[in-house]
């Protein structure tokens, strides 16, 4: 673990020089550590209301591995249910990538970053299995990401992209490590779809502490406050104490 956390600082100090660094002692530190390949977590949802940075973390996720040796054989997709949804999380990609990785070019067509030594991050939607077929079925990620999972009502287009997880590459002496393949997910505590993502992730595993199956970290969930974000304005905090509704305030 100590390793790992050294690795994480590493990271998060080269990216904080491109706008961007993880909240400490937050789920967005043990979200980063749950992606090494000595500390890797199969799937991981990280979950709580807004204000979290939750969803941000999935940049800084993935480019943690970019220029490491793995090059085509490490791509991201990010999707959301509807395109227009993901404006937020592009905007921010332009932060963080230029400066964190010089030459790194943006396809405005294809909503995709493609780094020098070969690595591919995409921006998509897939609304339904249709989609999938249509657009993802055959393809190979080793890294697939699910912003606001509970906007999709049932798991079917999360189990079909998973498929998608799987690579061709061969160890060498630079790089003798596998991608570290991943399936990761945010979401906040409400949407048509939170019945199965509690299902799925929150009741088959406690909060923090991953599930292991024939010795592998599976599965874990994480759990992410705005208190963590130290970062937040404290009239914003304010805002979020006066919601009167108290399903939504606690969500």
């Amino acid at each position: 673990m100590a390793s790992a956390l050294d690795k994480i600082k590493k990271v998060a100090k080269a990216v904080k020089e491109a706008v961007w660094g993880p909240l400490e002692k937050s789920g967005q530190e043990i979200f980063l550590m749950a992606g090494q390949p000595e500390t890797l977590v199969s799937e991981l949802l990280i979950h709580g209301g807004r204000g979290t940075g939750k969803s941000e973390v999935l940049i800084p996720n993935y480019l943690q591995h970019v220029g490491k040796g793995w090059g085509i054989w490490w791509s991201e997709i990010i999707l959301r249910r509807e395109i227009k949804s993901l404006k937020d999380l592009i905007k921010k990609s332009k932060k963080m990538i230029p400066r964190a990785f010089p030459g790194a070019e943006y396809n405005k067509s294809e909503r995709s970053w493609t780094f020098v030594t070969g690595e591919k991050l995409t921006f998509d939607f897939c609304k339904t299995v249709e989609d999938y077929d249509e657009k993802y079925h055959g393809q190979e990620f080793q890294y697939v990401a699910f912003d606001e999972l509970t906007v999709w009502p049932d798991d079917k287009v999360y189990q079909s992209m998973r498929s998608c997880l799987r690579h061709s590459y061969q160890p060498t002496l630079e790089q003798p490590l596998l991608p570290p393949m991943q399936t990761r997910a945010t979401t906040n505590p409400y949407g048509r779809g939170k019945g199965w993502v509690k299902e799925y992730f929150i009741t088959s595993c406690q909060q923090g502490v991953p599930k292991f199956v024939d010795g592998v970290m599976d599965k874990m969930h994480i759990f992410c406050s705005y208190i963590e974000n130290y970062k937040l304005p404290d009239v914003y905090k304010r805002f979020l104490n006066s919601i009167k509704d108290p399903v939504l305030r606690a969500a």
